[in-house]
Protein backbone atom coordinates (compact mmCIF):
# COMPACT_ATOMS: atom_id res chain seq x y z
CA UNK A 1 0.00 0.00 0.00
CA UNK A 2 1.06 3.52 -0.73
CA UNK A 3 1.62 6.12 1.93
CA UNK A 4 0.45 8.91 -0.04
CA UNK A 5 -1.53 9.59 -3.33
CA UNK A 6 -0.81 12.91 -6.00
CA UNK A 7 -3.33 14.14 -8.05
CA UNK A 8 -2.05 15.82 -10.95
CA UNK A 9 -4.40 17.83 -13.16
CA UNK A 10 -2.32 19.24 -15.73
CA UNK A 11 -2.03 22.60 -17.61
CA UNK A 12 0.11 24.81 -20.01
CA UNK A 13 -1.40 27.92 -17.64
CA UNK A 14 -2.09 26.49 -13.71
CA UNK A 15 -1.62 22.52 -13.38
CA UNK A 16 -3.15 21.85 -10.05
CA UNK A 17 -1.87 19.05 -7.43
CA UNK A 18 -3.40 17.99 -4.43
CA UNK A 19 -1.02 15.06 -2.26
CA UNK A 20 -3.24 13.42 -0.44
CA UNK A 21 -1.88 10.74 2.98
CA UNK A 22 -2.60 6.96 3.00
CA UNK A 23 -5.69 8.38 5.40
CA UNK A 24 -7.49 10.68 2.61
CA UNK A 25 -6.67 13.73 4.06
CA UNK A 26 -5.01 16.43 2.39
CA UNK A 27 -1.34 17.34 2.77
CA UNK A 28 -0.60 19.43 -0.10
CA UNK A 29 -2.33 21.34 -2.61
CA UNK A 30 -0.52 23.76 -5.46
CA UNK A 31 -1.72 25.34 -8.49
CA UNK A 32 1.87 25.67 -10.91
CA UNK A 33 1.15 28.86 -13.15
CA UNK A 34 4.79 29.08 -15.03
CA UNK A 35 6.40 32.51 -15.02
CA UNK A 36 5.81 34.60 -17.68
CA UNK A 37 8.95 34.41 -19.42
CA UNK A 38 8.26 30.66 -19.77
CA UNK A 39 4.99 30.88 -21.70
CA UNK A 40 5.61 28.44 -24.41
CA UNK A 41 7.70 25.47 -26.09
CA UNK A 42 10.31 23.08 -24.40
CA UNK A 43 11.37 25.55 -21.67
CA UNK A 44 7.58 25.64 -20.18
CA UNK A 45 7.30 21.73 -20.28
CA UNK A 46 10.94 21.48 -18.32
CA UNK A 47 9.89 24.20 -15.60
CA UNK A 48 6.49 22.14 -15.27
CA UNK A 49 7.79 19.03 -14.97
CA UNK A 50 10.52 19.82 -12.78
CA UNK A 51 7.73 21.63 -10.62
CA UNK A 52 5.66 18.64 -10.17
CA UNK A 53 8.32 16.90 -9.24
CA UNK A 54 9.57 19.18 -6.64
CA UNK A 55 6.78 19.37 -5.17
CA UNK A 56 5.82 15.90 -4.64
CA UNK A 57 9.17 15.53 -2.69
CA UNK A 58 8.70 18.36 -0.51
CA UNK A 59 5.18 16.69 0.02
CA UNK A 60 5.26 12.99 0.21
CA UNK A 61 7.48 10.55 2.28
CA UNK A 62 7.58 6.07 1.70
CA UNK A 63 5.87 4.62 -1.47
CA UNK A 64 4.11 7.37 -3.70
CA UNK A 65 1.39 6.93 -5.92
CA UNK A 66 0.48 9.70 -8.77
CA UNK A 67 -2.03 9.88 -10.90
CA UNK A 68 -2.23 12.39 -13.98
CA UNK A 69 -6.01 13.25 -15.89
CA UNK A 70 -5.77 11.19 -19.55
CA UNK A 71 -6.71 12.85 -22.07
CA UNK A 72 -9.74 14.56 -23.59
CA UNK A 73 -9.63 13.13 -26.82
CA UNK A 74 -13.33 15.14 -27.79
CA UNK A 75 -10.81 18.30 -27.60
CA UNK A 76 -10.21 20.19 -30.95
CA UNK A 77 -7.38 22.96 -31.90
CA UNK A 78 -3.79 23.77 -31.40
CA UNK A 79 -3.53 23.22 -27.49
CA UNK A 80 -4.26 19.19 -28.30
CA UNK A 81 -0.94 18.79 -29.36
CA UNK A 82 0.48 20.78 -26.49
CA UNK A 83 -0.98 19.50 -23.75
CA UNK A 84 -0.35 15.71 -25.09
CA UNK A 85 3.41 17.06 -24.66
CA UNK A 86 2.84 18.52 -21.16
CA UNK A 87 1.03 14.80 -20.57
CA UNK A 88 3.85 13.09 -21.90
CA UNK A 89 6.70 14.86 -20.30
CA UNK A 90 4.97 14.36 -16.95
CA UNK A 91 4.47 10.50 -17.64
CA UNK A 92 8.33 9.92 -18.61
CA UNK A 93 9.17 12.17 -15.40
CA UNK A 94 7.76 10.63 -13.34
CA UNK A 95 9.12 7.22 -15.02
CA UNK A 96 12.65 8.24 -14.52
CA UNK A 97 12.25 8.99 -10.64
CA UNK A 98 10.41 5.57 -9.68
CA UNK A 99 13.68 5.11 -7.81
CA UNK A 100 13.26 1.32 -5.65
CA UNK A 101 9.77 1.27 -6.37
CA UNK A 102 9.04 3.85 -4.37
CA UNK A 103 6.75 5.42 -7.41
CA UNK A 104 4.19 4.24 -9.54
CA UNK A 105 2.15 6.36 -11.92
CA UNK A 106 -1.28 6.28 -13.09
CA UNK A 107 -3.45 7.58 -15.75
CA UNK A 108 -7.26 8.13 -15.39
CA UNK A 109 -9.19 9.05 -17.76
CA UNK A 110 -11.65 11.79 -16.44
CA UNK A 111 -14.68 10.87 -16.10
CA UNK A 112 -13.22 7.94 -14.03
CA UNK A 113 -12.96 10.26 -10.80
CA UNK A 114 -16.31 12.05 -11.72
CA UNK A 115 -18.21 8.49 -11.79
CA UNK A 116 -16.24 7.46 -8.46
CA UNK A 117 -16.83 10.77 -6.46
CA UNK A 118 -19.80 12.53 -8.06
CA UNK A 119 -21.87 9.75 -9.56
CA UNK A 120 -21.58 10.54 -13.53
CA UNK A 121 -19.07 10.77 -15.75
CA UNK A 122 -20.47 13.52 -17.88
CA UNK A 123 -20.76 16.03 -15.15
CA UNK A 124 -20.28 19.44 -16.75
CA UNK A 125 -17.56 21.90 -15.35
CA UNK A 126 -20.18 25.11 -15.09
CA UNK A 127 -20.67 27.42 -12.47
CA UNK A 128 -22.05 24.80 -10.01
CA UNK A 129 -19.86 22.21 -9.97
CA UNK A 130 -17.41 23.15 -7.38
CA UNK A 131 -20.43 23.12 -5.30
CA UNK A 132 -21.60 19.68 -6.66
CA UNK A 133 -17.78 18.63 -5.30
CA UNK A 134 -18.59 20.05 -1.99
CA UNK A 135 -21.90 18.60 -1.47
CA UNK A 136 -20.01 15.17 -1.92
CA UNK A 137 -16.10 15.65 -0.31
CA UNK A 138 -17.36 18.37 2.33
CA UNK A 139 -14.27 20.18 1.10
CA UNK A 140 -14.60 23.76 -0.33
CA UNK A 141 -11.42 24.52 -2.96
CA UNK A 142 -10.36 27.28 -4.78
CA UNK A 143 -11.10 26.20 -8.31
CA UNK A 144 -12.17 23.61 -10.71
CA UNK A 145 -8.08 22.51 -11.58
CA UNK A 146 -7.45 21.49 -7.81
CA UNK A 147 -10.69 19.72 -7.16
CA UNK A 148 -10.05 17.85 -9.98
CA UNK A 149 -6.49 16.93 -8.97
CA UNK A 150 -8.13 15.56 -5.54
CA UNK A 151 -10.44 13.73 -6.81
CA UNK A 152 -8.21 11.93 -8.91
CA UNK A 153 -5.75 11.46 -5.65
CA UNK A 154 -9.07 9.93 -3.83
CA UNK A 155 -10.07 7.71 -6.75
CA UNK A 156 -6.93 6.19 -7.22
CA UNK A 157 -6.50 5.53 -3.49
CA UNK A 158 -9.97 4.17 -3.06
CA UNK A 159 -8.74 1.65 -5.88
CA UNK A 160 -5.77 0.41 -4.31
CA UNK A 161 -7.82 -0.10 -0.83
CA UNK A 162 -10.39 -2.23 -2.90
CA UNK A 163 -7.65 -4.14 -4.80
CA UNK A 164 -5.95 -5.08 -1.34
CA UNK A 165 -9.08 -5.83 -0.06
CA UNK A 166 -9.13 -2.92 2.48
CA UNK A 167 -12.21 -1.34 1.43
CA UNK A 168 -15.56 -3.34 0.87
CA UNK A 169 -16.90 -3.88 -2.63
CA UNK A 170 -20.16 -4.24 -1.40
CA UNK A 171 -20.45 -0.83 -0.07
CA UNK A 172 -20.00 0.40 -3.69
CA UNK A 173 -22.99 2.05 -5.84
CA UNK A 174 -22.81 0.34 -10.13
CA UNK A 175 -21.58 3.28 -11.22
CA UNK A 176 -18.42 3.48 -9.16
CA UNK A 177 -17.83 -0.19 -9.69
CA UNK A 178 -18.17 0.65 -13.83
CA UNK A 179 -15.92 3.47 -12.89
CA UNK A 180 -12.35 1.73 -13.01
CA UNK A 181 -12.81 0.04 -16.34
CA UNK A 182 -13.24 2.11 -19.48
CA UNK A 183 -14.21 1.49 -22.58
CA UNK A 184 -11.46 -0.12 -23.85
CA UNK A 185 -10.32 -1.83 -20.58
CA UNK A 186 -13.62 -3.89 -20.38
CA UNK A 187 -13.36 -5.01 -24.12
CA UNK A 188 -9.56 -5.51 -23.42
CA UNK A 189 -10.77 -8.10 -20.77
CA UNK A 190 -14.18 -9.38 -22.33
CA UNK A 191 -16.47 -7.09 -20.26
CA UNK A 192 -20.14 -6.23 -20.57
CA UNK A 193 -22.11 -3.73 -18.03
CA UNK A 194 -24.54 -7.07 -17.95
CA UNK A 195 -20.94 -9.19 -17.08
CA UNK A 196 -20.20 -6.36 -14.97
CA UNK A 197 -23.11 -6.82 -12.60
CA UNK A 198 -22.76 -10.48 -12.32
CA UNK A 199 -18.87 -11.06 -11.28
CA UNK A 200 -18.32 -11.52 -7.91
CA UNK A 201 -15.98 -9.38 -5.32
CA UNK A 202 -13.24 -11.62 -5.44
CA UNK A 203 -13.51 -11.53 -9.58
CA UNK A 204 -14.08 -7.84 -8.97
CA UNK A 205 -10.81 -6.93 -6.89
CA UNK A 206 -8.61 -9.26 -9.19
CA UNK A 207 -9.90 -7.57 -12.16
CA UNK A 208 -9.27 -3.85 -10.71
CA UNK A 209 -5.72 -5.51 -9.41
CA UNK A 210 -4.50 -6.35 -12.73
CA UNK A 211 -5.47 -2.94 -13.83
CA UNK A 212 -3.65 -1.37 -11.06
CA UNK A 213 -0.26 -3.89 -11.64
CA UNK A 214 -0.54 -3.34 -15.24
CA UNK A 215 2.20 -1.84 -17.29
CA UNK A 216 0.73 1.22 -18.39
CA UNK A 217 -1.46 1.63 -15.54
CA UNK A 218 -4.08 2.98 -16.91
CA UNK A 219 -7.52 2.62 -16.50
Amino acid sequence: MYDCYVGIDQSLTGTAMVVIDKNGEIVGMRLIAPPKNLNRGVQRLNWITKTVIEFMDEKCDGCVASVREGYSYGSKGRSVFDLGELGGCLDLMLFHNRGEGTLEHFVIPPSTMKKWVLGHGNVKKDTGYLMKILAKTGIKFPDDNQADAYMHAVTLRSACLIAAGEMEVDDLTETQRESFFSGARMKTEGLTKAKMKKITNEEFRTLLSKVITDDYKSF
